[in-house]
């Protein structure tokens, strides 16, 4: 339904757009779905409407339909304002740091300082998911980074709109369990980076020696 649902977008609501890549599991992809979704629910509501009312039966196959309920799922909405919560405040401004400036310009054997950072930023949100969940957050306080501009503004703000309705009561104990299953992945991912690790004890001129992109 790709290019019956980018016309869709474009004539009912004058959206150019294509839905994030994620057949191609493109990193980040998943979390930019969710981030597309939540704040668009009832675009997306339309669209069903639309294809069920092309069809002559009248009736979505098994597969759209689940789609269709999804949307409408509480539990499904909850895990998706979870991961936009996530991108925010860690995936997003993490790869900005690793893919940004010149190809030359960083090395990967100098990240150590970034994911030591970022541990220590995961088990402050997990102790403090306000941080990012209440309305009056702001990026400078509530991304890895302190970055001065959301990644999606409205996404998260209609993440902020479901805590301040209390429609998701679960939102808070989800967004905690994702980040601390996230941080034990992210200190195997980066275990290589210990202080007292093999990198840590490298000589600057040793660094430079073995020099790789981010």
């Amino acid at each position: 339904y790709h290019d019956m649902f980018r016309n869709f977008m474009f004539l009912r609501y004058l959206r150019r757009m294509t839905f994030p890549d994620t057949s191609n599991t493109r990193y980040s992809s998943y979390l930019d779905a969710c981030a597309e979704l939540l704040p668009h629910l009832s675009q997306y509501r339309d669209f069903f409407k639309y294809i069920n009312g092309a069809k002559q039966s009248g009736i979505l196959n098994h597969q759209v339909q689940v789609v269709c309920d999804g949307l409408n799922d509480v539990p499904t909405q909850t895990e998706m304002a979870a991961m936009i919560l996530y991108q925010e405040a860690v995936s997003h401004p993490y790869i900005c740091v690793v893919r940004g400036g010149s190809t030359t310009s960083q090395n990967a054997l100098d990240m150590g300082k970034l994911h030591g950072d970022l541990a220590n930023f995961m088990k402050k949100l997990i102790d403090h998911p306000e941080i990012v969940m209440e309305s009056t957050a702001t990026p400078e306080t509530a991304t890895l980074t302190g970055r001065k501009e959301w990644k999606n503004p409205a996404a998260v703000a209609a993440v902020h709109r479901m805590v301040e309705a209390g429609t998701h009561e679960h939102l808070r104990g989800v967004f905690v369990a994702f980040l601390k299953r996230a941080l034990e992945t992210w200190q195997r991912f980066s275990e290589e980076f210990a202080e007292e690790g093999a990198i840590a004890n490298l000589t600057p001129n040793e660094k430079l020696a073995a020099w790789m992109p981010t």
